[in-house]
Order: C-alpha cells, then sequence, then structure tokens
C-alpha cells in the first residue's frame, strides 16, 4: 500500500484512540496504527510520533516515563489496545502481509504456527541461494535450492541467510567460511 492509498484509507475511517497500556498518561494508540504523545503538561504539545523501522519491516516507536525510553512494535501496541486475546495468543499477523500497515482492522493475535504458514512467508523464504570466492560473484562455486538445503550440507543455515540478506560479517566483507552468498538471481 503506497502513501496516498494509506491516506485515503485513513480519511474512509474513523480514528479512535485508546490510551497505551503502562503509559496512559503520556501515549495514545489508534485503531489507523497511529501512537501519539498526550503532551499534558506545559512543555510538551500533543503530537503524533513519527515511527521508525527496527531494521525488519517493522515500524517502532520509543515511549519514555520516568525519564527512560523504551522501544515499542507499533502493531503490538496497536493489537493490545483494541484486540482481546483470551487464548493469550504470542504473536501478531499482518493479514495483508505489509509489517508497516499496522490498522487494526489488518492485524490479529495468533500462534507461531499460524503466523509462520500464514501467506506467502514459506514460498519467500524458500530461495535459491548461491556462493563465489568473489564478491562481484564472477564465478559461482555453489548454489543449493535453499538455505536448509545448504544447511543439510555442511553450512549454517542462518549464517547463509543473513549473509544473503547482507547483514552477517562474521568473516568480514559478509562472508562466512570463506565465500560470499546471495540469494540467486
Amino acid at each position: 500500500m503506497d502513501s496516498t492509498e494509506f491516506l485515503n484509507n485513513m480519511n474512509m475511517q474513523k480514528e479512535i484512540w485508546k490510551p497505551v497500556a503502562g503509559y496512559e498518561e503520556f501515549y495514545a494508540v489508534s485503531n489507523l496504527g497511529r501512537v501519539k504523545s498526550l503532551g499534558n503538561d506545559k512543555l510538551r504539545k500533543e503530537k503524533i510520533l513519527k515511527p521508525t523501522d527496527n531494521g525488519k519491516g517493522y515500524l517502532q516507536v520509543c515511549l519514555y516515563r520516568d525519564g527512560k525510553g523504551k522501544m515499542f512494535q507499533v502493531h503490538r501496541l496497536v493489537a493490545t489496545a483494541f484486540i482481546p486475546n483470551p487464548l493469550g495468543l504470542p504473536e501478531i499477523n499482518h493479514k495483508d502481509e505489509d509489517k508497516a500497515n499496522n490498522a487494526v482492522s489488518n492485524i490479529e493475535w495468533t500462534s507461531r504456527w499460524y503466523n509462520m504458514h500464514y501467506g506467502t512467508l514459506q514460498e519467500r523464504i524458500i530461495k535459491a541461494v548461491e556462493a563465489s570466492k568473489y564478491p562481484d560473484f564472477r564465478e559461482i562455486c555453489l548454489r543449493f535450492a535453499s538455505t536448509a538445503e545448504a544447511g543439510r550440507n555442511g553450512y549454517n543455515q542462518g549464517g547463509v541467510a543473513a549473509c544473503c540478506r547482507g547483514c552477517y560479517y562474521y568473516e568480514g566483507n559478509n562472508r562466512y567460511k570463506g565465500l560470499f552468498w546471495r540469494f540467486a538471481v
């Protein structure tokens, strides 16, 4: 969903605000997935907080109480405020698979198993990987159908996946076991 669609969608729905649990005097969260400071003193004015990406696509905000800040994922704040969880389910699923769409209509409490098998996740995580001795991949020396197959062949599945995402520097320069890794193109 692009920003224009999001704004049009917001204009069609009535925004409802509820206090953030544990921060009731200071912050509120809306059914549209926004968080605001309440500005209930002379120094602070009410304002919508600008969330940041946590590096995995989820939006988060920093909430302050007693001079100490703590990061919270926006989808968890929305779910806690608006969606009952009588079964005590631990995870929150984004129905449209857009981690930035935290509207209450798009999220649901769920089990780990359900969340891991929802939508296209399995198709997205099963990607071929390849390795090269060269950072420009001019010569491919290994190719596996998935990170799981690499794991069955003596390579750490998580290490290979992290290298492919560009966030694993075990040996420097995004290498693992002397090789550069990437998702196959």
